[in-house]
């Protein structure tokens, strides 16, 4: 589907220009995240969110919670390094803005590596 593809590049490329700039979610370009001091992942997506997957780089994850993944049932897991957030029943976090998920963190993160999206139609898309 081109336009989830689109909706995917632009979250990556975006996500550079972003970090550490912005502090609202609504505030981000649309369709990007960012990683904020306090270990909030925020985004800003005109597209539904199924699943995604990303390392955070600079800092150890000591867990994750909250945020509008957890809002919509999304099985979060961490380990030191990397989020994995999606549901076994079929949510999606919809389109908007908002915070995704919190982290808390050991110190304060560089950034974020290796996302991976899911979009509703089950299409992976990655981005080291």
């Amino acid at each position: 589907m081109k336009t989830s593809k689109q909706f995917i590049y632009i979250l990556f490329v975006l996500f550079g220009i972003s970090f550490g700039q912005v502090e609202a979610a609504c505030d981000l370009p649309e369709n990007s995240i960012s990683i904020l001091n306090d270990g909030s992942i925020i985004y800003n997506s005109e597209y539904d969110i199924f699943g995604f997957q990303f390392g955070v780089q600079g800092a150890s994850i000591l867990s994750a919670s909250g945020g509008d993944a957890e809002a919509v049932g999304f099985t979060v897991s961490t380990n030191s390094s990397v989020v994995l957030g999606f549901s076994l029943v079929g949510t999606v976090v919809e389109s908007g803005c908002g915070v995704l998920v919190g982290l808390n963190l050991d110190q304060v993160p560089e950034g974020l590596f290796n996302i991976v999206i899911s979009d509703t139609t089950n299409t992976m898309h990655h981005q080291r």
